[in-house]
């Protein structure tokens, strides 16, 4: 199963997923669990798969 990457300011965590539409559900449920606001999802390749911001304003 290809490893996706989440980037976010304080903390990177790897998660397996079959696709890139899995790969994003599981970073956003991850990101919702420890209460991430700004990320990004990368492959394998360093391409960018999602970014999210919704940190309004805060300092990301």
């Amino acid at each position: 199963m290809p490893i996706y990457a989440l980037y976010s300011k304080n903390s990177n965590h790897s998660i397996e997923a079959k696709d890139k539409k899995e790969a994003i559900k599981k970073a956003k449920d991850f990101a919702e669990q420890q209460e991430i606001k700004a990320y990004l999802v990368m492959n394998s390749r360093a391409d960018v798969v999602c970014a999210v911001d919704e940190s309004e304003g805060e300092n990301t």
